[in-house]
């Protein structure tokens, strides 16, 4: 399993902030605030002990699966504008079969409407699916 870890200031100069993610899945792995001093063990491999908390035991079993992303287009049919809630989420569920998962807020973003349709939205979709 391959990691992306982002090493960001914290403002100052008085601490760091390194977040991990799982590459293929895109997972958030944890986040861990360091010193200067302890980003510099770090650096040159001296090491530090400190105690961070990983990500969600629920979502554990996730890490290393790979995350599919697609796109449909989705009408929504409401009773007057702009749609409710769920109105939205009932056009959105829809396309959700397999594991896929819906952008609900898709459909309330005008950049995502289709040109000419009307309530027609472009909403994206995303799976976690074992390893290829």
């Amino acid at each position: 399993m391959k990691v992306k870890a982002r090493l960001q200031g914290m403002g100052g100069g008085e601490s760091f902030s390194i977040q991990a993610t799982c590459d293929s899945s895109n997972l958030f792995l944890f986040d861990i605030s360091v010193t200067p001093e302890e980003l510099g063990r770090l650096v040159l491999c001296q090491g530090f002990e400190k105690e961070i908390e990983f990500i969600n035991p629920e979502m554990a079993h996730k890490i290393g699966l790979h995350r599919q992303n697609k796109t449909e287009t989705v009408t929504v049919v409401a009773e007057r504008f702009p749609a409710t809630p769920d109105e939205i989420r009932r056009a959105v569920a829809e396309f959700e079969v397999d594991g896929w998962k819906g952008n609900d807020k898709d459909c309330l973003n005008h950049h995502r409407g289709v040109r000419g349709v009307k309530d027609a939205y472009i909403v994206s979709y995303t799976r976690l699916v074992g390893g290829t």
